[in-house]
Order: C-alpha cells, then sequence, then structure tokens
C-alpha cells in the first residue's frame, strides 16, 4: 500500500496515510479539523548507464554516418550556403502562414 502525505491549509499541519489506490483521500485534518490536501512530490529518476550524446556520436561513427559538430560545420560539408537555408526558411514560414490563414490543412 503506497503511503501519502497530506498538508494542512489552516494550521500547516503535515502527516502521511498508508491507504489503498482507492480510498477516497483524507480532507479533514486530525490536529484541527480544517481542510487538508495530498502532498504531490516529483518522483525521483536516475538514469544508469552512459552518456547519451556520446553514445549516439560513437554510433554515428561506427555506422559510417555524418555527425556535424556544429550548424556551420553542417554547412560547410552540405554545400549549401547558410544564406541560402534562411532564405528557404523565410519562405515555408511564408507559405505556412498562408495555408493557415486560407483555412486548409
Amino acid at each position: 500500500m503506497p503511503i501519502y502525505e497530506y498538508k494542512c491549509g489552516e494550521c500547516s499541519h503535515t502527516f502521511e496515510r498508508r491507504q489503498h489506490f482507492n480510498d477516497e483521500p483524507v480532507d479533514i485534518c486530525p490536529s484541527c479539523g480544517g481542510k487538508c490536501r495530498r502532498v504531490i512530490h516529483a518522483s525521483a529518476v536516475i538514469f544508469k548507464g552512459g552518456d547519451y550524446a556520446s553514445a549516439s556520436r560513437a554510433r554515428e561513427q561506427e555506422s559510417g554516418g555524418e555527425f556535424y559538430e556544429s550548424g556551420k560545420d553542417f554547412f560547410k560539408r552540405s554545400g549549401v550556403s547558410e544564406e541560402e537555408t534562411t532564405e528557404r526558411m523565410k519562405t515555408d514560414d511564408i507559405t505556412r502562414k498562408m495555408i493557415k490563414d486560407a483555412g486548409v490543412g
């Protein structure tokens, strides 16, 4: 059975209750009789293993795929200029706006 933490909104008293999932939450403070609510905590997440970025980079290099260190490196290797890419992006934005304004899609 899980243990839930509650906190009173009037006297700030905190307490725990072991309850089934189907049980109704406690809404009356045992200390002052005021209204209380269940306290929600973020769960602890632990990532075990290697670093995803370096593992991904290693897989790319092993498979013979290209790995770009930076945006400038991408433009150098691709043969497409940064200015051309920026112009294409502007055109795409204008096209998307026109389609949205027309109510298509």
